[in-house]
């Protein structure tokens, strides 16, 4: 090793003294094991003579040791060696696993390390996953090569995510860099000892090292997401102060992104059986975690108190939808004795081509993330618990991936054929159920506008996810050319329909179309004139799901809501009459379905000791009814031309980029020809669709 000289040693008590006024006589240095020593140095301090004691480190690391306010003060650093204060009067390492007190004085302390250590996005270094120990272990793991070699690419590209700040970071947080101070017999003070991986990357990677290479699994089931809050409150903090922003979004991604990489660490490190299972079950299962599965399940049975035994997701690729992928989720546990399986289901982001880009353009994944964590955690928190009733619960959301909910269908709930019309029967239990989900969002803005002594709005509050460019005359975005091309498509089935035409029903159609086109951009958007509330905005059968009892329809839930939007209630109810009939079910019992809509949501909003007179009087309800239907008859027809299909039929063009451009943001005309021709189910809805439209355009026309 490099020896010490007395200029050396006199530098090095100046400056941890902070004064001239000392004479070096002697010192010495003891080994303390590897690559260690201690350095003892008697001094004279005015006429006084005493000695100071420093901790030496050698080696060829040193080079990248770190002088920070979070580890031992550096007072020399040459060559191969680095003399720092000693601290082991008042600190001490733990030779065991830590607890809860002691990661969380860790995550502090790594918390405004951090936050003064942000680095450039282009600065960046990562773990070394080409070294033969990860090969190996990798190797031991998956079936061949290629998987080898697809992970290590896999592992790498989420190292490499440029959407995350970087810092710098300790990256090698064992139980033998830490040492803790003690006051009283409570930890109150850390230090973080050798700072020789030196990594930039994004913070999360040093909270999952002190996590799992310090913890079990027994406390990590019951404090994992904890700890991750309480250190992103402490960092917020931190940052804050300097006007940086690291959003809480960012932070739960990266903690996905970056859980892989530290688990093959742990693996790599304990290696033992524990986190070489982990490790497996990360690499099988990257959508979800085991530490995602604590959460879920503490989420649904309101206890960590239980044995977690293991967890599989299931692709469901026969069943995932146009805006959406799906998933089955089963975790088995231990409760009290008794194995039992906890079931979801997981509702995951497109990833690629049209479906993606639809989906980001018209922001669905945001609006669904916002309705359940912003809109119905208030209703909850305001008791309005009924909504309970409508929709199945979430249980877990990562934003811009996924979100998981109750399998419903394991509750006795089954999805309605998208082909079958609703009878009256199944039509009065809908209704109830959305009277239900609009009181609730009437009660929340009167519960919250009494609360703040003056009217309150969702709208004002969240214009931002109700902005619909649906019905945008734009040009350039999706969204509004999907539209555009919809109402082209109500023109095409006006022209294929010809057994239907008659001289005046044509003449007024003609006549009329100009108005009927700027209604259906116009009155669909949040109305000054009627009361709003938080709609659904896209009721057709595939989005609910019923419990039958006794062969009857007993109870009723509503999902899907990435196209949720605020306007008057008679929206959605419209919705229902018009994209889930037969044309003879609606003329037969609108009237009735109506009411029994209105008294139920009367009934309701009493319950809560609220007058729906304060809202709409029935005449005013009636009179918005009529206000919205221009748009609902004409979104109907152009829904139809699309979702009247079989299953395998809409998965035919859903699976082919071309025949889906064409579809959405082309020409549908070709298509509904050949559908027209081919099925008699699709040629008839949308002839009823027609005959509303042409109805209407009648009724105007005659005034």
């Amino acid at each position: 090793m490099t020896t010490l000289t007395r200029d050396e040693c006199d530098l090095i008590v100046k400056k941890h003294l902070d004064t001239d006024d000392v004479i070096v006589s002697d010192f010495a240095l003891q080994p303390l094991g590897g690559e260690n020593f201690e350095l003892k140095i008697n001094i004279y301090e005015k006429q006084v003579a005493k000695s100071v004691t420093f901790f030496v480190k050698t080696g060829p690391n040193v080079a990248q040791t770190l002088n920070t306010n979070f580890s031992p003060k550096l007072y020399l650093k040459k060559d191969n060696l680095a003399v720092y204060e000693h601290l082991g009067q008042n600190f001490e390492t733990r030779g065991r696993l830590l607890n809860t007190e002691e990661l969380q004085i860790v995550l502090k302390t790594l918390a405004a390390f951090h936050a003064s250590n942000f680095v450039s996005e282009l600065d960046h270094s990562n773990f070394d996953l080409s070294s033969p120990a990860v090969t190996s272990l990798l190797s031991s793991l998956l079936e061949n090569e290629a998987q080898v070699s697809k992970t290590i690419k896999n592992l790498r590209q989420k190292q490499l995510e440029s959407k995350f700040k970087r810092t710098l970071c300790h990256g090698n947080l064992t139980n033998r860099n830490l040492m803790f101070k003690n006051n009283k017999g409570a930890v109150t003070d850390c230090r973080l000892l050798n700072f020789t991986a030196n990594f930039c990357v994004p913070p999360i990677y040093d909270v999952l090292q002190l996590i799992f290479f310090n913890t079990s699994e027994d406390l990590r089931q019951s404090h994992f997401q904890a700890l991750l809050d309480y250190y992103y409150e402490c960092l917020k903090e931190e940052t804050t102060k300097g006007g940086l922003d690291v959003t809480v979004d960012d932070f739960r991604l990266s903690a996905h992104y970056y859980l892989p990489v530290v688990k093959l660490q742990a693996a790599l490190h304990h290696q033992n059986a524990t986190s070489v299972q982990e490790l497996k079950e990360s690499l099988a299962y990257p959508l979800l975690s085991k530490e995602d599965c604590y959460v879920i399940v503490k989420n649904k049975i309101r206890t960590t108190n239980y044995q977690f035994l293991c967890y599989k997701v299931t692709p469901l690729s026969d069943v995932s939808g146009f805006l959406g992928q799906y998933h089955k989720l089963q975790i088995k546990i231990r409760l009290q004795l008794d194995e039992t399986t906890v079931n979801c289901f997981i509702k995951s982001v497109p990833r690629l081509g049209i479906s993606m880009d639809i989906a980001n353009d018209l922001n669905s994944f945001s609006r669904e993330f916002f309705v359940y964590e912003t809109i119905v955690a208030q209703m909850l928190n305001h008791e309005i618990n009924i909504i309970n009733d409508c929709i199945p619960p979430c249980y877990f959301y990562r934003p811009k991936e996924f979100m998981l909910f109750e399998d419903m269908a394991l509750l006795g709930y089954q999805n309605l054929d998208a082909m079958e019309p609703l009878n009256f029967n199944m039509l009065t239990l809908l209704v109830k159920t959305l009277a239900k989900f609009h009181a609730c969002s009437l009660l929340l803005e009167e519960k919250i506008s009494q609360n703040e002594g003056k009217p309150y709005s969702l709208y004002n509050s969240y214009k931002e996810y109700f902005t619909e460019p649906l019905f945008f005359e734009d040009e350039k975005h999706r969204g509004a050319r999907q539209s555009a091309t919809g109402l082209k498509a109500v023109l095409a089935a006006v022209k294929l329909l010809t057994d239907i035409q008659t001289p005046t029903n044509q003449r007024n159609f003609d006549a009329f179309w100009p108005k009927f086109r700027q209604l259906y951009y116009t009155v669909a958007r949040p109305s000054d004139r009627f009361r709003n509330v938080l709609c659904h905005g896209d009721l057709w059968t595939s989005n609910m799901m019923v419990k039958y009892e006794d062969g009857e329809a007993a109870n009723c839930v509503l999902f899907d809501f990435q196209i949720v939007r605020y306007c008057p209630p008679v929206y959605d109810l419209l919705s229902v009459l018009y994209l889930t009939t037969h044309r003879s079910t609606r003329l037969k019992y609108e009237d009735e379905l109506v009411r029994t809509y209105y008294d139920e949501l009367g009934r309701i909003l009493k319950w809560y000791g609220v007058d729906v007179g304060d809202f709409y009087s029935y005449g005013d309800f009636l009179e918005c009814l009529n206000y919205i239907r221009p748009h609902m008859l004409m979104h109907a027809a152009y829904e139809c031309t699309q979702t009247m299909c079989t299953p395998e039929e809409i998965s035919a063009f859903v699976s082919d980029e071309e025949a889906l451009n064409q579809m959405f943001f082309g020409d549908r005309t070709e298509f509904m020809t050949v559908m027209c021709e081919k099925s008699e189910l699709y040629r008839n809805r949308l002839k009823e669709c027609i005959l509303d439209i042409y109805d209407y355009c009648d009724s105007m026309c005659g005034k």
